[in-house]
């Protein structure tokens, strides 16, 4: 049994089909009217009431009637006393017939929410599909079939792995793992061979089925194409393996079915045509003839037409074609025990069942729907029955040879059914209608055991469900995947909690030996701490309400006192789940005490100075303050003193001494003195009745704060009374925690802090609740790393000479800091432990946390059971070990460290300290040696180097001696492949430039020179030869692009005699520098141009002084032409090519370099 979060959002109260039957079973037949009769014979004094000798005889002889009560006769005096107590609620020591019914009715209805078939609730998985998923197929990995075992004292089948398929209408193929993680995506291929110019349709997949046998996928579009996609490669390749192709209309629907040899494959097209595929041997031959396989230019797989199937009928092979109706075939089912098809059309008005009587004849029985309904949307065959779906929401049970009317009708869904489902296994059926409501069916009465909601998965209708029968999963789909976890399985077994919300708290019952647990959610839980099975499940807050819970018995421990975060204080019979009363007024959110004092119970919240004394009766409700109190953050009782504490360390002790007398008698401010006060008189405390108006400043109040699920009240202090001890200034009788540290108090005139001790070991841990056993002999602490300690404090702090050192003096005042024998301490939760109590006998120990989890422990730490996952029999002499992994695994850790830190101090003690400074010299010994090796790899590497750079410089010097001669066109085209640029004129007159007409033109620079003494520039300039122009040129920087954005070379130095615009002198074409006094500043850019053009401007930069140009050292006109020139040697062409734009290699560098000398 569990209680997850799932069903404790159905356990509102709505009725279902299973308590309506089963309260209509309870009444309907005489069921009734013999439980009046047995009532009436056993009242023999005929009071009207059954004392608990006639409520015994009657009992006995009502438990033969009942189906659910047959253990009754086996019981004990003592189990019909704790019953009898349980039905009289009043108290009144009779049960009236009314108490009776009602008892037994509401105990019904209660626990038929246990044990439900999918108490998870769905646990969606974002896909982000575009489109919708038609088609979800589970696919095992092995064919073994799950072995049943046992787990937590029930028999459950071990989970089968194994992988997920969808498809979307889009083609999208995904493959999942069984928890629906790693996905692998793969795309239908639409890449067909075709026309040119020919449109390629987009494809819309509608279903897709699963052939295990031979490792494929059939996948049926918007086409007369069915496509067969092999998986034998996955994930390397996906592709197709044949097809089948129909000749008249398109494809609708799909089917296959195989026992492991025989395979059935049937096809619905879009005109009610069923087509039939029968392979007897379908691992040896396949699906298909072979024979009938043809192979199409256009594709590039082989394909075979129906027509060829139907005309090449063979012994392994058989195929059938059969007209159902005038509509496109929506669903196919096959038949396997009556040899039969059902199939639904799209327009839900007709249902045909097709029969294969004979190897090559076929029967057709058809269903109809009566005018103006739609009776067939979906069909499932289960028990011998046909049930069907339609949209008027009900189910129709068919016998399959009677087509006129349905067997029965059942009634459950109130929008139209989409889809059913069935498992053999568990013999449940499966029904889920538009609303995304879904049914859970028993076959035998046709009973609702289910109903619940598919949540999260947005306003988009369910398109596709897989039923995983073999792990009791159900997956549904839109875009998106959801799943839930059915009974069943280990898997499920294990995942199991006593709550699907964090636990509030747990109370122990000593009448009648239950546990009482509340979650966050508002769901009570009723556990049987003998057995550890649930008796029953009901919720104490109303819908979508998720908060803290505060719980209490009554006095007398009859009844259940709930307080929830609408602020209502209501009075349950938790034997049956019966809600008795609700008394007026509101309480706050924040609910930190509820004591019960005879027929009064006292209230107290952490946002609220307010004590809120309330009557039972709902009659006179009062109230208690007091300016010490910022708010109350605990209280207990003790004869008739109640002890409050704040949150901001003030104390305050009230004296009842009547229903209207109370007044604030002590007080104690634990952050400044350990000594107990007395209250003065002038401030008593306030109480009086407790109005209407003070209940709405109250729920004023209560809107501005609001609960956090999942998170446990911050109390800054906790108390308890110890109610057996004497009130006396030298005895202990209230025990607080604040943070690690226990204190215990006199709450006496001259009494005070007596002690106080460190109740945690973890430095990081603070204590979260404490309680006693029942004689108050040990103390019970948790903390919030989910630690559970016990502590023997019997006769601790019960006198002067129960104190013990060591002490600490505080204000004159000695206070014992000796902790009292630690009895046990171990891991118990894997969070916050919110409660820890004893049962009566202090055998065994109850505890819950915040993990949502509820265990049962002896009192030396030894592990019983969880509720809910596992069950015992503590009356056994040698009852079943449970095991919990999570907690085993924690505490084998734990284990762990402590041994390995224990060890390790036995080492060092045994070692000396010699050995220690030992291993720190070998340490830094070997680190020495790593930077040492580490320098000497650093050298080995410069060397290298510089060993490199020494061989380049001799390979330059060698190049530089091997010069071979070179012609001027060469240098010209080595120039032009080096530099990359398109030598042009930028400045020249035109007239110049017609005159030209050389047979080569050579390349130009226009130079403009200056010297100091004449600002102006020459106009009447000639033009230089391509040779001086070459020689003129600068070299240029490797580091910067010859290509590109415009660049600026800057030459500063003025001795440089190679440069152009420097005001050198040409003299027998050999440049001579300027004198000494010409600095003209020289500035080249080159900008790109279009086609890669590079254009040189040469730019002077303007000085201070004037600046006079050098005279004109170059022959004009006639003489310049008939200068011989010498020729010029160059180093070869790399055979490497020419070096790329902006860049240059080795032998390019050292020939510009020779070029530009």
């Amino acid at each position: 049994m569990t209680s997850n979060k799932d069903v404790e959002e159905e356990i509102s109260p709505m009725d279902t089909t299973s308590d309506a039957a089963e309260s209509e079973e309870l009444s309907s037949t005489n069921v009734v009217s013999e439980i009046v009769r047995i009532f009436k014979e056993a009242d023999a004094d005929e009071g009207g009431g059954l004392d608990m000798e006639e409520f015994c005889v009657a009992m006995k002889q009502i438990s033969k009637i009942t189906c659910g009560n047959d253990n009754l006769n086996s019981q004990t005096e003592e189990d019909f006393e704790a019953l009898h107590m349980k039905i009289d609620i009043n108290c009144d020591s009779t049960v009236d017939l009314g108490e009776l019914l009602t008892f037994m009715l509401c105990q019904t209805k209660a626990a038929s929410k246990l044990d439900l078939p999918f108490p998870k609730p769905f646990k969606v998985t974002p896909v982000n599909h575009q489109k919708k998923i038609v088609k979800l197929i589970f696919n095992p990995l092995n064919d073994a079939e799950p072995t049943d075992t046992v787990s937590g004292g029930s028999q459950a089948r071990v989970y089968l792995k194994g992988q997920y398929l969808s498809m979307t209408s889009d083609g999208i193929l995904t493959f999942w793992t069984d928890r629906f993680k790693s996905p692998q995506t793969f795309y239908l291929d639409n890449e067909e061979n075709t026309l040119p110019y020919m449109q390629k349709r987009k494809k819309c997949v509608n279903d897709m089925v699963y052939l295990p046998e031979l490792k494929q996928i059939a996948v049926s579009t918007n086409e007369r194409e069915l496509a067969f996609y092999s998986c034998h490669r996955l994930p390397e390749a996906f592709e197709i393996r044949n097809s089948l192709i129909l000749e008249d209309h398109k494809l609708t629907s799909l089917n296959y079915w195989s026992d492991g040899t025989k395979a059935v494959f049937s096809v619905g097209d879009s005109k009610g045509y069923l087509y039939i595929f029968i392979s007897n041997k379908v691992h040896q031959y396949g699906l298909f003839c072979q024979e009938s396989y043809e192979k199409i230019s256009l594709k590039k797989y082989p394909t075979v037409y129906i027509s060829n199937l139907l005309n090449k009928q063979s012994k392994n092979f058989q195929c059938h074609r059969q007209h159902v109706f005038k509509d496109a075939c929506s669903q196919i089912q096959f038949i396997p025990t009556l040899k039969s098809f059902a199939v639904c059309g799209a327009s839900s008005r007709d249902m045909v069942l097709v029969t294969l009587s004979e190897p090559h004849s076929v029967g057709v029985s058809t269903f109809r729907s009566k005018p103006g309904k739609e009776m067939f949307t979906c069909v499932e065959y289960c028990a011998e029955r046909l049930v069907t779906g339609g949209t008027d929401g009900l189910l129709r049970v068919w016998i399959p040879d009677n087509t006129e009317n349905p067997e029965k009708i059942i009634v459950g869904h109130t929008k139209p059914v989409t889809h059913i489902m069935y498992n053999q296994k568990d013999d449940m059926l499966l029904s889920l209608s538009d609303d995304k409501n879904v049914h859970v069916w028993c076959t035998t009465n046709w009973m609702c055991e289910q109903s619940f909601q598919v949540q999260g998965m947005g306003t988009a209708p369910i398109a596709s469900t897989c039923w995983n029968t073999i792990n009791n999963e159900l997956v549904v789909a839109t875009s998106n995947v959801a799943t839930t976890l059915g009974r069943g399985t280990d898997v499920f077994q294990k995942s199991l909690n006593s709550h699907g919300q964090p636990v509030c708290c747990a109370l122990y019952n000593s009448i009648f030996k239950q546990v009482v647990s509340v979650c966050q959610n508002g769901v009570v839980t009723l556990w049987n701490i003998i057995t550890g099975k649930a008796e029953l499940q009901f919720k104490v807050t109303p819908d979508q309400q998720v908060g803290l819970v505060a719980v209490s018995f009554d006095e007398p421990q009859r009844r259940l006192i709930t307080i929830s975060q609408d602020g209502k204080v209501r009075l349950w019979n938790f034997n049956s789940g019966k809600e008795l009363m609700v008394l007026s007024g509101t309480m706050p959110n924040k609910v930190t005490g509820i004591v019960c004092v005879n027929d009064r119970i006292f209230v107290s919240g952490l946002n609220s100075r307010t004590i809120f004394n309330m009557d039972l009766e709902d009659q006179d409700h009062r109230y208690m303050s007091h300016k010490y109190l910022k708010d109350i953050s605990s209280m207990d009782v003790h004869e008739n003193t109640l002890i409050t504490a704040s949150s901001n360390g003030y104390i305050v002790v009230w004296k009842l001494w009547s229903v209207e007398a109370a007044e604030a008698a002590f007080w104690i401010n634990t952050h400044q003195s350990p000594h107990t006060s007395m209250v003065d008189k002038s401030h008593p405390g306030q109480t009086g009745c407790l109005t209407v108006d003070m209940c709405k400043r109250n729920i004023a109040g209560n809107k501005q704060c609001s609960a956090t699920s999942g998170q446990a009240p911050e109390y800054n202090r906790s108390l308890i009374c110890l109610k057996t001890r004497e009130i006396r200034v030298d005895i202990a009788t209230l025990l607080t925690y604040a943070g690690d540290y226990i204190y215990a108090w006199s709450p006496k005139v001259k009494g005070g802090l007596l002690g106080k001790f460190k109740a945690v070991e973890d430095e990081s841990a603070v204590l979260t609740t404490m309680s006693t056993d029942v004689d108050e002999q040990i103390l019970l602490t948790g903390d919030s790393l989910g630690n559970v300690s016990l502590w023997d404090i019997d006769g601790f702090w019960s006198g002067k000479e129960s104190l013990k050192e060591p002490f600490e003096i505080t204000n004159g005042w000695t206070v014992s800091l000796c902790p009292p024998p630690l009895l046990g301490s171990w891991k118990a939760h894997l969070t916050e432990v919110v409660s820890v109590t004893f049962d009566s006998k202090r055998e065994h120990i109850v505890t819950a946390g915040l993990d949502c989890n509820v265990r049962v422990w002896t009192n030396s730490g030894c592990f019983i059971g969880l509720f809910g996952r596992h069950q015992w029999d503590l009356m056994s002499s040698s009852p079943q070990e449970n095991f919990d992994h999570e907690l085993q695994e924690i505490q084998n850790v734990e284990k762990e460290k402590v041994q390995i830190l224990a060890e390790a101090k036995e080492n060092c003690k045994e070692k000396s300290n010699f050995r220690m400074i030992e291993k720190i010299e070998e340490k830094n010994e070997e680190r020495l040696e790593e930077r040492h090796r580490s320098n000497k790899e650093l050298e080995h590497k410069l060397k290298t180097k510089f060993q490199d750079l020494d061989k380049c410089d001799t390979l330059s010097e060698s190049i530089e001696k091997a010069r071979p001669p070179i012609s001027d066109a060469q240098v010209y085209a080595l120039y032009r492949r080096a530099m990359k640029v398109v030598p042009q004129i930028d400045i020249i007159d035109k007239n110049k430039r017609e005159r030209m007409k050389e047979p080569q033109q050579p390349a130009t620079v226009k130079v403009k020179e200056g010297t100091e003494n004449s600002p102006e520039t020459s106009e009447n300039e000639d033009n230089v030869s391509s040779p001086d122009v070459r020689d003129r040129v600068p070299p240029h920087d490797p580091r910067t692009p010859l290509s590109g954005f415009a660049r600026k070379v800057r030459v500063k130095s003025p001795d440089v005699d190679h440069i152009v615009g420097r005001g050198n002198h040409l003299k027998n074409n050999v440049l001579t520098p300027c004198p000494p006094d010409t600095k003209p500043d020289c500035t080249i850019y080159a900008r790109k141009a279009k086609y890669g053009r590079v254009n040189r401007i040469q730019d002077n930069k303007k000085h201070d002084s004037a600046s006079t140009p050098c005279p004109s050292n170059r022959p004009s006109g006639k003489q310049r032409c008939e200068q011989p020139r010498e020729p010029l040697r160059f180093p070869p062409i790399s055979d490497k090519g020419t070096a790329g734009h902006g860049r240059f290699d080795k032998s390019s560098r050292y020939m510009l370099d020779h070029l530009l000398q």
